[in-house]
């Protein structure tokens, strides 16, 4: 995860977004049978996202299923037009 926040450090750093662009994280699993190795709440305090100044959310979702990334992206699409 620490190679994870770097690169999202890198990737998002303020010089090159506007603190106004919304971040959205992932957290998938193939299929229900899977079991997540963090919770949304553990992601989110192990890349260390309150650090950002900029909305994010990490959603939980599931590969096979799509509904829950759609929730994502409507999240995302609601920041962009405020």
């Amino acid at each position: 995860m620490e190679q994870g926040y770097l690169e999202l450090r890198a990737m998002v750093g303020e010089m090159l977004m506007s603190p106004k662009v919304p971040l959205l994280v992932l957290s998938c699993i193939p299929d229900t049978s899977s079991q997540r190795n963090h919770s949304s709440i553990e992601i989110s305090r192990l890349l260390r996202l309150g650090e950002f100044n900029r909305p994010w959310l990490v959603q939980d979702c599931v590969v096979e299923g799509t509904h829950k990334m759609v929730d994502g992206f409507t999240w995302i699409v609601e920041q962009a037009q405020r």
